[in-house]
């Protein structure tokens, strides 16, 4: 994702040129590293379209379930246990240490914030 950070540039005086040629910069380097996901995305399908092609029915059905378990379990199952121990440490950690729930709300909940 080196590519696609935009850095701050400092400058005392901007012309127009000058911010067109910036942005130009930006854009050109957006555009490059956009066009490198798609070119590595197509490779990685097209490698996965061969092998699928060159083994037998059965091999690619057990590849593509093996695939879609693994998907089903990293980008779901994964999460959801994150989100739920997480959740349980935070709470734990509040019960066992009430004056915790002080502090963090006077640094983050201004009064202004509270809604009445």
């Amino acid at each position: 994702f080196s590519l696609q950070v935009k850095k701050v540039v400092f400058s005392e005086e901007w012309t127009e040129e000058r911010k067109r040629r910036q942005r130009l910069r930006w854009n050109i380097w957006t555009c490059l590293f956009w066009s490198v996901c798609f070119v590595y995305g197509g490779f990685c399908e097209l490698y996965i379209c061969l092998f699928i092609a060159n083994v037998t029915g059965a091999d690619a059905a057990s590849w593509l379930q093996s695939m879609g378990v693994t998907l089903l379990e990293d980008l779901l199952l994964k999460s959801f246990l994150t989100a739920i121990m997480l959740a349980t440490v935070a709470t734990l950690v509040l019960c066992c240490k009430p004056h915790l729930t002080h502090k963090i709300k006077s640094k983050w909940i201004k009064d202004e914030d509270v809604k009445e």
